[in-house]
């Protein structure tokens, strides 16, 4: 074990790199895990008196595909775009690639990240949220839902793919697939 100096030793989670020189040091606090990153060669830790390059933060633990047809997807055009869309963000391929200050640049999906552990164990962080989908509609017994019925029909397969992926291809942890439909009413 090693012994961070921290006042909580159980914020100290792991480190990349080796043990006497780090190139990561990984933190967590409020299951939130933080990883300072240390090069003395980059632009930025170079200037630095610990060399720290950058500060990795963990953000969005969930990210939510929204594809109400109020919302985000009104015709059979948008409702491909969003399965694509998902299917990339789910096996990790979704990418793209714009112009900025007059060079292309890609912007793509992070793989798992590996730590050495504070107990010298293997430690694997996800790289990527855990992702919902959204899809409302009547329930499968309204008359003439036809778009329900195909959200649904294409829906659960696609999260099915990500229950026979493996390695960094998964996103979820568990249970790919898990359904909620709206109850509709009349109110007067």
């Amino acid at each position: 074990m090693i012994a961070s100096g921290l006042k909580d030793e159980t914020g100290f989670v792991g480190y990349t790199g080796s043990a006497d020189a780090p190139t990561g040091i990984l933190l967590v606090k409020n299951g939130m895990h933080f990883e300072i990153q240390i090069d003395a060669t980059h632009p930025i830790g170079k200037t630095d008196g610990a060399h720290v390059k950058d500060v990795l933060m963990e953000s969005a633990l969930t990210t939510i595909m929204d594809c109400e047809d109020s919302v985000a997807a009104v015709d059979a055009d948008d409702k491909v775009l969003a399965y694509r869309n998902w299917l990339g963000l789910m096996n990790g391929s979704l990418e793209e690639t714009f112009e900025k200050g007059g060079k292309p640049l890609t912007r793509k999906m992070n793989a798992d990240r590996v730590y050495t552990a504070a107990d010298g164990s293997e430690l694997q962080l996800k790289g990527r949220s855990v992702m919902f989908i959204r899809n409302v509609g009547p329930p499968d017994d309204q008359p003439g839902d036809s778009a329900g019925r195909w959200q649904r029909s294409t829906g659960r397969p696609a999260g099915w793919r990500d229950d026979i992926a493996d390695g960094n291809a998964r996103s979820s942890r568990q249970q790919p697939v898990s359904e909620q439909q709206p109850r509709l009413g009349v109110y007067c």
